[in-house]
């Protein structure tokens, strides 16, 4: 009995340490772990809504320069945030704290998704039963924009600006059986947001291959390790994402991505699902550079009723390496530091699914 407490303590930590990495959402997760399969129901659409309210930006690795620095300084930072540690949460004068409202930001998330089953059943294509078609996009909060210049948006611009990128594609699984799932999907992107467009982005394409293993599975907690391997490429028709140069387009990038999470059902006053994960990006950008960055997440969700859930989490990330393979030249970046709170992303989002 002291052991499962201790163990239900030691995941509950998991809140306090730096959004989830893995790629399956938690209705998924209920439905894996109770029935082995991620779909839910017999209806063959799935449809996800979420919202999440969050403090900072600094997440965009495409947006951080080679000295690691990040978006905050070019939507109005004049200081470099390597110079200076904020490490005070609750400071209303600080632009890292908490407290400063003018630094948060919103995301309204669509995600659509419709398996092949129903369509290709007893028909030669039944081989296409287990493929699942979706589309996603977003809708977030605007800021100042690549060009820097426009300190306020008409009403056009403001949607035009938040509107995100449209992502469509299919996921198939790759292996299922008893503890183990695999799948891989492969997306193309086409440009919506005015940000991308004014970077010159005219679409992308990228495949994905996600594990998830069931280390302890019981009807009422489990415990699973899951692994995430992206690699995408965007086409540019301009070197650089800003007028100013310093920020260069990265057309090719890998994200490898490890977690652990934890799930369970018996107490209603625990987070449902607990996560913590490490990610690593590696990009090539427009002049070869070759950049990399490193970030640690975790999250917590309470489902409050049936397939709507709520989730706090925090994510800090930062660049740790740029090299020139032209002029074989190395940029070991140290990083800022754990205390300082401008690398860290505060997050408290709500989905629902049906």
């Amino acid at each position: 009995m002291i052991r499962k407490y201790l163990f239900h303590f030691f995941c509950s930590l998991f809140l306090f340490f730096p959004q989830c990495g893995f790629s399956f959402s938690e209705t998924e997760l209920d439905s894996l772990s109770a029935a082995g399969k991620k779909h839910y129901s017999l209806n063959p659409w799935r449809t996800q809504i979420s919202f999440v309210l969050q403090r900072n930006l600094l997440l965009n690795s495409h947006l951080s320069d080679d000295e690691g620095e990040d978006l905050r300084i070019l939507i109005g930072h004049e200081k470099p945030l390597n110079d200076e540690y904020s490490n005070n949460l609750f400071a209303p004068n600080e632009s890292a704290s908490l407290l400063d409202f003018t630094n948060l930001y919103y995301t309204l998330n669509f995600n659509f998704n419709y398996t092949l089953a129903e369509i290709v059943k007893n028909s030669k294509f039944d081989f296409l039963k287990n493929v699942e078609l979706f589309l996603n996009s977003s809708f977030q909060t605007p800021f100042s924009g690549y060009k820097n210049t426009e300190e306020h948006y008409s009403v056009w611009k403001y949607i035009h600006y938040g509107l995100g990128n449209i992502t469509g594609g299919l996921t198939t699984p790759i292996y299922q059986k008893e503890n183990l799932f695999s799948d891989f999907s492969f997306s193309l992107i086409a440009p919506l947001s005015l940000f991308s467009k004014e970077a010159g982005f005219s679409g992308g394409t990228g495949g994905t291959i996600s594990f998830l293993y069931f280390l302890k599975k019981d009807s009422k907690w489990s415990l699973a390790t899951s692994s995430s391997h992206n690699l995408s490429y965007s086409h540019y028709t301009k070197k650089s994402t800003n007028t100013h140069g310093n920020i260069k387009n990265i057309p090719w990038h890998t994200n490898q991505t490890g977690s652990f999470i934890y799930r369970q059902v018996f107490n209603k006053y625990l987070p449902t699902n607990t996560s913590f994960s490490a990610t690593h990006f590696f990009g090539i950008d427009t002049v070869q550079i070759q950049k990399q960055d490193l970030s640690f997440s975790g999250s917590v969700s309470w489902k409050i009723r049936k397939r709507f859930y709520l989730k706090l989490s925090i994510h800090w990330k930062d660049r740790f390496d740029v090299y020139d393979p032209i002029n074989k030249k190395r940029k070991t970046i140290k990083p800022p530091g754990w205390r300082d709170l401008n690398r860290y992303i505060f997050a408290l989002g709500s989905s629902y699914s049906f």
